[in-house]
């Protein structure tokens, strides 16, 4: 029979499972501490179907009436040793307490994720807060809550957006992966994941598609908004039959022009084509002149932004092709 010693050099007490006793151990409930013990006995009155040469006993057993106090002994477990540390991860506590909640996300995926495939069936956000509080304590000073804190709000996160989801056989704050949080698995791939939902592909024109989302998946913002705003102008450019002596604003003005503008639509109220004409020459001088004089700093956001204009004018500019002018004016 093996003793409380070995047993937890073994791993016995890293379980984080609804399977609580293990078939390599059928006689461990006898030789654990003192509370095991107690809830052993809570376990057998509560439920008389429990048999000690089974070796193991599922929370469903226990729904009988003692589910809460298996819940309770469960959450009293450290985290499994087999996953990956939080602090190997990101080393600083108070990198993890000031962490963007996006970011720290990924982070903490990462770590539920590096589990087996045993543990990661069942995953408590109450033992992971505690767990990484202690990670990041220093020698004889208490946990730090912030870092709990934001760890629980990354939870939650992951949480609200499709990655974690509450196991649908228990209770409290035990959590399964959902597909696509599988799917990701590491901060890495929850970063690009969510960079590419900034800029959808279905919103994006095909021109943009090829030579400028690859580039703000770069993070090459100012580059991507400089060559999103160069390509509306080429198609300015083709569509209005123009040479190229004419760029910049001054191709716009030529295109756009209220009045003879080979992209103007003559059957819109006159204000409504000075307002296009407008939004065209503005729309390249903001974005497209600075980048292509002096370097220009563009945070992500930004850049998604300009990106989406530079998209919505192109699709414009498809719809007022000489063509199509010519057929709506007669």
């Amino acid at each position: 029979m093996k003793k409380p010693a070995d047993l937890k050099s073994a791993g016995f007490f890293d379980l984080e499972r609804p399977l609580l006793l293990s078939r390599k151990y059928p006689f461990a409930e006898t030789i654990i501490d003192s509370k095991w013990i107690r809830w052993h006995r809570k376990a057998r009155l509560a439920d008389p179907r429990f048999s000690r040469r089974k070796g193991e006993l599922s929370l469903k057993k226990l729904q009988l009436g003692c589910s809460r106090c298996c819940m309770d002994f469960q959450s009293s477990l450290p985290l499994t040793s087999q996953m990956t540390p939080l602090r190997s991860l990101v080393p600083e506590g108070h990198a993890v307490a000031t962490m963007p909640i996006t970011d720290l996300a990924g982070y903490v995926l990462e770590v539920l994720m590096s589990a087996d495939q045993m543990e990661r069936g069942v995953w408590n956000r109450r033992n992971f807060c505690i767990q990484a509080e202690r990670e990041y304590a220093q020698p004889g000073q208490t946990a730090d809550g912030a870092v709990g804190t934001a760890c629980s709000a990354a939870w939650s996160w992951l949480e609200a957006n499709g990655f974690i989801a509450k196991h649908p056989e228990q209770d409290n704050d035990w959590y399964v992966p959902t597909r696509q949080g599988e799917a990701l698995r590491d901060h890495q791939a929850l970063r690009q994941f969510m960079t590419s939902e900034q800029l959808p592909e279905t919103f994006l024109h095909p021109e943009l598609l090829q030579h400028v989302r690859p580039l703000f998946f770069q993070s090459r913002f100012e580059t991507a908004v400089f060559e999103a705003f160069k390509s509306l102008e080429v198609s300015i450019r083709t569509a209005a039959n123009l040479g190229h002596d004419l760029i910049g604003v001054q191709l716009a003005s030529r295109a756009f022009h209220p009045e003879e503008g080979p992209l103007t639509d003559m059957t819109a109220e006159r204000g409504e084509r000075v307002a296009l004409m407008s939004l065209m020459t503005g729309a390249i001088g903001s974005y497209k002149n600075p980048s292509s004089h002096r370097r220009v700093a563009i945070e992500a956001k930004e850049a998604r932004d300009m990106i989406m204009l530079a998209s919505h004018l192109l699709k414009i500019v498809d719809s007022r092709r000489c063509s199509d002018i010519s057929t709506l004016a007669t």
